[in-house]
């Protein structure tokens, strides 16, 4: 079952971390992260959904240096928990969208902590619809800019599937409704500009359609 892009209220702060075996920021295959890879995902929203179409906005100061792509799966959490369990990580999903994880790489290599990188106004889009039955063990998931391609890689290879994801942010933090895992993204990751049109597409779950446009 599909359905619009508007995950029930929840806590607004959506978090997630996972690198694919080969990560585009890292070119690393990450075995105990666990506090890097998490921080690398930390959302701090402005409130509104950045939904399919929603235009990317490039900032003044932030297009001095390369603004990226980033395609990824995105776990809708549809039951709230904390010390969750790998096996009943399930339990606690509402299903699944697609997200693009836009990041200023100057800030990001020059703060200590990443949320000015990764949370400025419309950076993190997600959409077109919540699948409820979508199964994330072995999907392709495609980036596009401009329809030449960046990104291709399967679900499969991730380093951290999702229950396992589930389960230690569980244990950090309380999972409420709504809150939104965004799993990481694989390698080709690249510079986006002014007049760029990019789709991330996830295999039988959709296409995320973004324009990139100077503000």
């Amino acid at each position: 079952m599909k359905g619009p892009a508007t995950p029930p209220v929840g806590s607004g702060d959506p978090a997630g971390g996972s690198d694919w075996v080969v990560e585009s920021t890292t070119s690393l295959l990450r075995r105990e992260p666990w506090i890097e890879v998490f921080e690398e995902h930390i959302r701090l929203p402005d409130g509104r959904l950045v939904d399919d179409f929603y235009t990317i906005r490039l900032r003044n100061f932030v297009v001095v240096a390369p603004l990226t792509d980033e395609g990824e799966l995105v776990v809708v959490i549809g039951k709230r928990g904390r010390n969750i369990t790998g096996e009943n990580a399930r339990k606690h999903i509402l299903g699944y969208t697609i997200g693009n994880d836009i990041t200023a790489r100057d800030l990001q290599r020059s703060d200590d902590q990443w949320t000015r990188a990764k949370g400025f106004d419309t950076f993190c889009s997600f959409g077109p619809w919540i699948d409820t039955e979508f199964d994330p063990a072995d999907a392709v998931l495609t980036c596009r800019v401009n329809g030449q391609m960046r990104q291709m890689a399967s679900t499969r290879d991730m380093v951290f599937n999702v229950p396992t994801l589930i389960a230690y942010i569980s244990s950090v933090m309380t999972l409420e409704p709504g809150d939104l895992l965004f799993t990481g993204t694989p390698a080709g990751v690249g510079e986006l500009k002014n007049g760029d049109e990019v789709d991330v597409e996830i295999e039988g779950l959709g296409v995320l359609k973004n324009p990139v446009r100077k503000e």
